[in-house]
């Protein structure tokens, strides 16, 4: 590899000699002190591949050897500099283009915010905040002057702990860490029934049962408290001692679902009809500050198909994705339904509603269903009764408990006459 340098450096010729001995030609041309290579002979003829200082060393052997000798390709830094002061042109266009790329090398030209575990309202603020500090196409990507926006960010976006610069080329990504909000108590004094039902089986961790199996319950009510009572060595009624402890453990209940759906004879279905219209283009993955506008819609009713391909130069991925928006035009018509289809139809939405909000897990224990046949339409009754834990914390209100409330058309059923 050395060797192969400096041939270039010095420049190289390649000769080739008609006539002579061959082995006399090599000889005097080693004792020139030539070095040789890429050296092949046959009829009569040797070619071989030597420095540019040796054309005139060339020329003498050729004449003792009583041979020809003939120039051939050539090459090496000393012609490429002939060609270049023969043509001021190329030394210029060389000097403009080593000053363009350390100009272009040292300014910012992509900014990239990664998406992940981040909402959309941050990433605005983050895209915000970056362009108010300075942080901009074609800005100076000097350490100094990041370290400035770095710290601008900061003081901009209090809702993170902290916020980063990292630059690799002409690329700069913005690292963020959210501040974490803290922990939720690990324990609370008692434990109320999340939905209505009919207690199965209870287990306490801490504290006692306020309900036994085979009772009912009602959302809201206490299940366990955080309380442990024993007798005292005085007697008397002041004999039992109460501590209160934390609360934790958990209530087993049968729980029923209720949903109802209505289905018309009439039904206006949607589908896709002959039109379409493909608009491709050419735009930033996502992940960069500005993004192009969108295409305009062609249909008012429509359906879009988005696909969407990388694209790469010489094996790397560049920041630039290209998409095919494929839009179907939707023609809505009107469909007359049997009475089996429309039963099937409300049966389907109705299940649907009761899978949404039953937990995934959570055992069967028994299900109902009723149709009611109607002058306009069909009307499905589904009922199903499934076995969940049903102890959590109290609601920060103070009155039922919190999270998972059902809607007003699918709510467990309330035995005691309570709004589950």
């Amino acid at each position: 590899m050395r060797e192969a340098f400096w041939r270039w450096v010095f420049g190289w010729i390649e000769v080739t000699f008609s006539g002579g001995r061959p082995s006399a030609i090599l000889t005097q041309l080693a004792a020139y002190g030539h070095r040789l290579w890429a050296v092949t002979a046959g009829q009569g003829r040797l070619s071989l591949r030597l420095s540019l200082s040796g054309i005139g060393s060339v020329r003498r052997v050729a004449r003792m050897a009583g041979a020809r000798a003939r120039f051939g390709r050539r090459g090496g830094l000393p012609l490429v500099w002939r060609g270049a002061r023969r043509r001021p042109g190329i030394g210029i266009g060389l000097v403009a283009a080593v000053g363009w790329f350390a100009f272009f090398s040292g300014r910012v030209w992509l900014v990239d915010v990664p998406a992940a575990n981040l909402p959309v309202a941050d990433r605005r603020a983050i895209v915000a905040a970056a362009a108010e500090a300075g942080l901009t196409l074609g800005s100076s990507a000097q350490p100094e002057r990041l370290e400035r926006i770095r710290l601008r960010m900061q003081s901009l976006l209090p809702q993170f702990s902290w916020v980063g610069l990292e630059r690799q080329g002409v690329l700069v990504t913005i690292a963020v860490a959210p501040f974490l909000p803290p922990p939720p108590p690990a324990t609370v004094p008692y434990l109320v029934a999340q939905k209505g039902g009919e207690v199965r089986r209870v287990v306490v961790y801490i504290g006692r049962a306020t309900v036994q199996p085979g009772e009912r319950v009602r959302r809201g009510q206490v299940v366990i408290e955080g309380v442990v009572a024993f007798s005292g060595q005085a007697p008397g009624p002041s004999a039992e001692v109460r501590v209160n402890t934390p609360a934790a453990g958990e209530v087993w209940a049968a729980v029923t679902y209720r949903a109802s759906a209505f289905q018309s004879y009439q039904a206006t279905e949607t589908q896709p009809g002959r039109r379409l219209t493909v608009v491709r283009w050419v735009w930033p993955d996502g992940r960069l500050l500005w993004q192009p506008p969108s295409p305009p819609v062609p249909f008012r009713h429509y359906q879009l198909e988005v696909h969407t391909e990388p694209i790469y130069f010489r094996g790397i991925l560049l920041p630039f994705e290209r998409q095919e928006l494929v839009y179907n035009e939707m023609i809505s018509r009107v469909r007359r339904l049997d009475v089996k289809t429309a039963t099937e139809w409300a049966r389907r939405r109705a299940l649907a509603e009761l899978q949404a909000n039953i937990p995934a897990e959570a055992p069967v224990l028994g299900q109902q269903e009723q149709v009611q046949r109607q002058q306009d339409g069909v009307k499905v009754w589904l009922e199903r009764t499934v076995e969940e834990n049903i102890a959590g914390p109290p609601s920060k209100q103070g009155g039922g408990a919190g999270g998972g409330t059902p809607g007003a058309r699918l709510r467990p059923a309330d035995p005691g006459g309570g709004t589950g």
